[in-house]
């Protein structure tokens, strides 16, 4: 009896440390987001994610698919990569523009 306890208990640990990391690939870009040098909100945007992929909502109403690269860890629309920056919770675009979160 106290044997299948502690399997039990070891089997729970297991599963529950897997599931724990479950995020999925690019969940850090979800969210709104704005240039840093913005003067009003004409610059946000709001990367939602559709299934494997992304959707970034640009001005209001302007949708473009996005694509996660598991290679680089960055998101791609058209000729435009995003790079999440944990440290500082921002986005670095290929363009050079850093946008922060909209909280």
């Amino acid at each position: 009896m106290r044997i299948q306890r502690f399997a039990l208990a070891v089997c729970l640990a297991v599963l529950l440390s897997f599931s724990g990391g479950c995020r999925s690939k690019g969940s850090e870009y979800v969210g709104k987001w704005i240039a840093k040098d913005a003067r009003d909100s004409s610059r946000l945007i709001e990367i939602s994610q559709n299934g494997e992929g992304f959707i970034m909502l640009a001005g209001g109403d302007t949708k473009m698919p996005m694509k996660y690269d598991a290679n680089s860890h960055s998101l791609k629309a058209g000729f435009v990569s995003f790079s999440y920056v944990k440290a500082s919770d921002t986005i670095l675009a290929s363009d050079g523009t850093e946008l922060k979160r909209v909280k």
